[in-house]
């Protein structure tokens, strides 16, 4: 990944922080050789009533997407995996936005020339 970062808050709960680690290396897997481009960072948080929460924001040149993760969803490979996934989507479509709009704004240039 281009680059990860890790809030400290997380490294001090060693369960939090292996989810973290663990849902890390899912994320590669799902970004396959897109993941030299995109940033990941992980921050701690707590929710209205005062519970844990950890937010991922994913990033690259065209944008940042962000999701909520429980602590028990985290340990959950299988759902982070899920989450991930749609994230990764998520950022997907920014991108795709962002080139489309690049790409309507080169034509309308020639057009002009």
């Amino acid at each position: 990944m281009k680059a990860i970062e890790v809030d400290p808050k997380i490294e001090t709960t060693p369960d939090l922080a292996e989810s973290v680690r663990r849902a890390t290396e899912l994320l590669e897997v799902e970004l396959g050789p897109s993941s030299g481009l995109v940033s990941a960072s992980w921050f701690l948080l707590k929710d209205d009533r005062g519970r844990p929460i950890v937010r991922l924001a994913i990033s690259d040149w065209t944008g940042r997407v962000e999701a909520l993760f429980s602590p028990d969803e985290l340990a959950d490979s299988w759902r982070v995996q899920g989450r991930l996934i749609r994230l990764w989507g998520d950022l997907l479509q920014v991108r795709s936005h962002k080139l489309l709009d690049e790409m309507q704004a080169a034509a309308a240039s020639q057009q002009g020339s």
